[in-house]
């Protein structure tokens, strides 16, 4: 299973700014805050916002943001 860390860090490594500490700072998120689960899609992952739920399918292999989930 991947970790939070890990995903930011191909995030950054393929040029995203999803987990950018000026991103996350200004949506009042850390990290920590963020929690990743696995899709049905082998090659995605959906990250948590863990005090609203709000959710974002991930790339797995880039780190990139594909679409946000809605509940």
């Amino acid at each position: 299973m991947i970790t939070i860390y890990e995903l930011k860090r191909r995030n950054v490594a393929n040029g995203g700014h999803f987990f950018s500490r000026d991103t996350l700072k200004l949506w009042g998120d850390t990290l920590k805050g963020l929690k990743v689960k696995r899709d049905v899609d082998p090659t995605q992952v959906v990250v948590i916002r863990g005090r609203t739920g709000t959710a974002w399918r991930f790339n797995l292999t880039s780190g990139r943001m594909i679409a946000p989930l809605r509940a």
